[in-house]
């Protein structure tokens, strides 16, 4: 092995150097596999390969031994041959492990797993590829488990890590926690964009129709934003050993670069594109969408998924029968400014509407959902039916907001608003890295573990003249302390609100502040189109490029 790092390459290079050696090792072991010349033994049933000629194949250990992922050997062999040839490359070492990450992508983007083989994981596609197969087989011989290490490298949590380009000067102000790292690296790589979303109003009741302006609305948001919003309602409020995080990583380079249209790169059509990703893919963007939906449009501010609500704090109720909308969300009333409840369920496709049985789906769940939260009663019933379209179709991605005929009669599940606002809070800290902090708002302690990244009465230092710079500026023109450094852009938040979480977290009496809060900084930033933002709930991520060019005049 050729590749070294220099006697006086800083300790993060050196660590660069080893991941890439690592995966120069593992690109070893394949190729010596791939033609005869290593022997592994490491299945359960040696002498029944599964029959694929030519074809790589990898055996699920979960739900019974069938095959889930397959890829032609010579794509591997193309792969692992890539790899090995970047350590003869005298690039800077990021420029090669950039490389890296993308040989290992377009082997991915090249595999196709399957969804219909009756496993349990076909109920659950959204793990399905982040889980290691037990066996990897070529006809009639095994292949180390390398192989998924190639395939796996952009989700390797390790390698995100130091791919996140994480200064060692600052690791004091950044997340060393897994969730930080990916949120790190997903914000490194977005795209500074600003994007619109064509939502459309369809028959929305009489009753508030005239409040809610026109029927159609170009809404322009930040990407960051797009994603920020989607992980902090998808990352889970239960984490376990699977699922810890949102795994937005996965979808960073979808997007298409035609701003101000919101639209997706054409080449994911192929069929080498697993037609699950896409349809995932769809689903989540479309939670997004609802989430800036409702709070651009209909002034919500906490957003709950329902099914978590219940299982948390009512698991029986998840046994009865029935269709059930996916969120319920709290909004002044467009009309009166009193808190009502808005039943919420979220569609999405792509390269096309959403299609006439699922909307009706959504009509259906939404009009059977009883909740309310507090005391707040059941305003409105909306499902959201959210498209996104490939980069030559030309077509804005849309969003249809539709009332459904019967709206909710009385409420008879009640969800306690000091408990959704954990809930709330929860997530979003834990997507963002803050998982120390997380865990205290779930607990309904105060969560002492936030704390800015600057601090006005200790820091005296002249070096930090950069950084209270920064937090100055961000305080005058977004209202936003600076909590934590995530490369481009630092995750911020509201001072009231980080106050109030600081000082009593969040319980019952609490939730009325939050509640008035979050409602003052809807009014006070309601109008701006910057890449900078902050959520319906005052946390969000305001980049340094921006502050510095504010400081700049």
């Amino acid at each position: 092995m050729s590749l070294t790092p220099p006697a006086a390459q800083p300790e993060f290079d050196h660590a660069r150097y080893l991941l890439i050696r690592s995966y120069s090792q593992s690109a070893e072991r394949v190729m010596a596999a791939l033609h005869d010349h290593f022997n592994i033994a490491n299945s359960r049933e040696p002498g029944n390969p599964p029959a694929h000629r030519s074809e790589v194949v990898g055996l699920c250990g979960q739900g019974g031994r069938h095959p889930y992922f397959r890829m032609q050997a010579s794509d591997l062999d193309n792969a692992a041959s890539e790899i090995l040839r970047l350590r003869h490359r005298h690039e800077p070492v990021e420029a090669i492990l950039d490389e890296l990450v993308n040989v290992c992508q377009r082997l991915r983007r090249r595999t196709r797993f399957d969804g219909s083989t009756g496993c349990v994981n076909d109920t659950l596609p959204a793990i399905v590829p982040l889980l290691p197969p037990e066996e990897i087989w070529l006809d009639g011989r095994e292949l180390p488990l390398d192989v998924w290490r190639l395939l796996s490298c952009e989700t390797d949590l390790v390698s995100s890590s130091l791919a996140a380009h994480v200064p060692l000067g600052d690791v004091a102000f950044g997340s060393l926690t897994q969730s930080g790292m990916a949120f790190r690296l997903l914000m490194s790589r977005m795209q500074a964009l600003q994007l619109r979303i064509d939502v459309s109003l369809r028959k929305p009741p009489l009753s508030v129709a005239g409040a809610l302006g026109p029927p159609r609305r170009m809404v322009p948001i930040s990407l960051a934003r797009l994603f920020f919003e989607t992980g902090c309602l998808l990352t889970p409020f239960n984490p376990s050993a699977v699922a810890q995080w949102y795994a937005a990583l996965r979808y960073q380079d979808w997007i298409a670069s035609t701003a101000p249209r919101l639209s997706v790169r054409d080449e994911l059509r192929r069929d080498s594109v697993d037609s699950r990703y896409r349809g995932l893919f769809a689903e989540e963007m479309a939670v997004g969408m609802m989430a800036i939906g409702l709070a651009d449009l209909f002034r919500a501010t906490s957003i709950v998924n329902t099914v978590e609500y219940l299982a948390a704090h009512y698991p029986a109720r998840l046994k009865q029968k029935g269709a059930i909308a996916d969120f319920v969300a709290m909004a002044p009333h467009p009309v009166s400014g009193h808190d009502i409840t808005i039943i919420a369920e979220s569609k999405g496709s792509l390269g096309a509407p959403v299609n006439k049985e699922r909307t009706r789906h959504a009509k259906q769940q939404v009009s059977a959902t009883r909740a309310r939260i507090g005391a707040a009663p059941a305003g409105l019933a909306l499902a959201f039916c959210s498209s996104l379209f490939f980069s030559l179709q030309g077509k804005e991605a849309a969003c249809e907001v539709i009332d459904p005929p019967a709206e909710p009669g009385d409420a008879d599940l009640v969800l306690t608003p000091h408990l959704v606002w954990r809930m709330a809070y929860g997530k979003a800290l834990r997507f963002v890295g803050l998982d120390g902090a997380s865990r205290q708002i779930e607990r309904g302690e105060p969560a002492t573990a936030l704390s800015p990244m600057y601090d006005r009465e200790r820091s005296q230092e002249e070096s930090d003249g950069r950084r209270r710079q920064r937090a100055a500026m961000a305080r005058e023109a977004f209202g936003a302390e600076l909590l934590l450094d995530v490369g481009p852009c630092a995750v911020g938040i509201d001072p009231q609100i980080m106050g109030l979480l600081r000082e009593s977290g969040i319980s019952e009496g609490t939730d009325e502040l939050l509640s008035k809060f979050t409602a003052a900084r809807r009014r006070d930033t309601e109008g701006r189109e910057t890449q900078s933002f902050l959520s319906r709930l005052g946390l969000g991520c305001i980049f340094y490029d921006e502050l510095d060019q504010l400081a700049r005049g």
